[in-house]
């Protein structure tokens, strides 16, 4: 039980801010949020990785002092969500044979699951390993791990879902929290940790996908029989639209920014769109847009990330409309894009009955600060991650004449046991692999193109870029 002496630290490293946070969990199994800290990083992380080292380091110390100042304690310890583009998943598979006959024990099950571990890929860290399905024999009903053992069968084959992160991008956020006097960090997955905090345990059951709408990526995260089966993160999210917006009318992006937010809309029913060609916005420089024009440029891009999601929905080898019996569950920042619902269903073809928005968190957060109670779908990663810390983050009370910060850094160790499953980042000796991950391909976007042509050089497709070891 907390006491008034213990809390969670927690730092959520997005691409539009970074936010840290002072938590207590209460018996109740409610938060109380104990400080709060927020940072502009547009200028220094792109994509959810590290673009600018130093200035990286200059938020998360100010954020740290913020929060030590509030709380009177130093923070031993800190949770931190990761991901970004770097961030993706490899489903691999390990089989062993047996010249007879032979009774399935659990060393066997642990075996398959050491050799899954050698899958080595260079200048990546293999985060977590995510045990699939099992297989005996000839026979390809998927079994899970406990319902194999004690089995007879000449064969056994598991699978297992993969979870990697660019070395160099962890050195970078590494070197960041160091400088900023962080003692000990134990890192997770910013989709999982969503996963975990958003979804109950029928919805993973019966099948879902979670959908994580950010500034400069949207990450997609599928579930099934209470699995994560597919992860990954595509290099696009709602700023894109901005930034095309921006582009085509030659104003700034805050500008856009506001039209987006203010009037733009995800999809346009053709009927809809004809009597709404007629409203009128004026810019900042006296221009006048219409209506449609501005939607045509919006749908057209999300239009790109759409069809990706899909793809990746398709990857996972579930179909939205058969398989994802709960459906869809968007949030992030990107989420409140008016009419985003009718978009998703028309790429997916998930019914938007089955279309949910995750805009706060389902447990009770209590708080006097106005920013952690925003119902945006921003906080959601944050405050999820408050509730999955375990360990006390609270050190020593800091003496007046005592500094805030002492450049001390920690390896992170290896989660040896999936089951129980910490996301600290296990530190691999790169070798070549036998197997490289398959790169992801991304679909062109439709109707909409012309407007790519509007930009010059035009607005690439950038979703081919998703992550892939070559990058």
């Amino acid at each position: 039980m907390a006491t008034t002496d213990n809390f969670i630290a927690a730092i959520e490293i997005g691409s539009s801010k970074i936010t840290g946070m002072v938590g207590r969990r209460m018996a109740d199994g409610s938060i109380q949020i104990l400080a709060c800290a927020k940072e502009n990083s547009g200028d220094c992380i792109r994509r959810g990785t590290v673009h600018n080292v130093d200035k990286t380091s200059e938020c998360l110390k100010n954020i740290k002092q913020r929060l030590q100042d509030v709380v009177k304690k130093n923070i031993s310890k800190v949770y931190v969500c990761i991901g970004g583009q770097s961030l993706h998943s490899v489903l691999n598979t390990v089989s062993r044979d047996f010249e007879t006959e032979t009774k399935i024990t659990q060393e066997i099950v642990d075996a398959l699951y050491e050799e899954d571990r050698n899958l080595n890929i260079p200048d990546y860290w293999l985060m977590k390993i995510i045990p699939q399905d099992y297989y005996l024999g000839k026979q390809r009903q998927a079994s899970s791990s406990s319902s194999v053992v004690g089995v007879v069968s000449d064969k056994l084959e598991g699978s297992f879902l993969n979870v990697f992160y660019r070395h160099s991008f962890y050195e970078n956020i590494k070197e960041c929290l160091v400088s900023a006097g962080f003692k000990k960090v134990e890192y997770m997955m910013t989709p999982i940790v969503l996963g975990d905090g958003l979804l109950s345990m029928d919805a993973k059951r019966t099948g879902c996908v979670l959908v994580d709408f950010g500034k400069d990526t949207t990450s997609v995260a599928v579930y099934s029989s209470k699995l994560l089966r597919r992860l990954a993160v595509i290099p696009l999210g709602s700023g894109n639209i901005t930034k095309d917006i921006a582009s085509v009318f030659r104003i700034e992006e805050s500008e856009a920014e506001m039209l987006k937010c203010e009037y733009g809309s995800a999809f346009s029913e053709k009927d809809v769109a004809e009597d709404a060609s007629d409203k009128i916005y004026t810019l900042s420089d006296g221009r006048d847009i219409n209506a449609r024009e501005l939607n045509e440029i919006v749908e057209a891009r999300m239009e790109e990330i759409l069809i990706n999601v899909e793809e990746q929905i398709r990857r996972s080898g579930l179909k939205a409309s058969e398989d994802l019996i709960s459906g869809a569950i968007l949030t992030g920042g990107g989420s409140n894009l008016r009419d985003l619902s009718k978009a998703f269903k028309q790429y997916t073809k998930i019914g938007e009955e089955k279309i949910k928005f995750a805009k706060y968190v389902n447990f009770q957060v209590n708080t006097k600060y106005a920013e952690a109670k925003q119902a945006d779908g921003t906080l959601n990663a944050i405050l999820s991650l408050l509730t999955q810390g375990k360990e006390e983050c609270a050190g020593d009370i800091i003496p007046e004449e005592q500094g805030l910060f002492e450049e001390v850094g920690r390896t992170p160790q290896e989660d040896t046991n999936e089951g129980k499953g910490r996301d600290n980042i296990t530190e691999l000796n790169p070798e070549t692999p036998e197997e490289e991950p398959q790169q992801e391909q991304t679909k062109k976007p439709g109707k909409f193109a012309k407007w790519f042509k509007k930009l010059g050089n035009g607005i690439k497709n950038t979703a081919d870029k998703l992550v892939s070891p070559e990058e």
